[in-house]
């Protein structure tokens, strides 16, 4: 994988309200250094910005491959497999996430020689969702799996504490 490129600028989308609120100060008479300064930005990035019809909505060239709602859906499927034990490693995970959009018709650049997303997509994913734990499965059996209850460990919990394990 390629190393990542660290930005010089940190560049940032202007929402379509700050233009309209500047174009209105500048006719108002105030100058347009003053407004550009007022908003963080140098005045030839925004005489650039006003003489384009609309304001730029993403930085980069790609659109996401995943909104956010549906995003958020991966991930509760993803919890529902970590509830059933079945533990998800880095290329597991790229092939759910393909066959994913496949199952919903969503329109992807995802590798279909390999049937799975690449790398770059599964680092901006997990930067999106720490709270995601990729790892290697381990055999569970029936017998632990149900000693994982909320009353056993609760109990576990109690004798710990007794025994001045905590």
């Amino acid at each position: 994988m390629p190393n990542q490129r660290k930005r010089s600028s940190e560049r940032s989308l202007c929402p379509q309200y700050v233009l309209k609120e500047a174009r209105r100060r500048i006719e108002n008479g105030e100058s347009t250094r003053k407004v550009a300064s007022s908003y963080g930005m140098k005045e030839s990035t925004l005489r650039y910005r006003l003489k384009r019809k609309e304001a730029a909505t993403k930085l980069g060239r790609y659109d996401a491959t995943l909104s956010p709602e549906i995003e958020q859906e991966f991930c509760n499927y993803l919890e529902d497999l970590d509830n059933m034990f079945q533990g998800m490693t880095p290329k597991n995970l790229r092939i759910a996430a393909y066959e994913f959009v496949v199952k919903n018709n969503i329109p992807h650049r995802f590798n279909a020689e390999k049937k799975m997303a690449g790398k770059h997509w599964l680092r901006g994913f997990l930067s999106r969702h720490p709270d995601l734990s990729l790892r290697r499965p381990t055999s569970t059996s029936i017998a632990r799996a149900m000693g994982f209850n909320k009353p056993q460990c609760e109990v576990l919990q109690k004798f710990s504490r007794i025994d001045g394990q905590v």
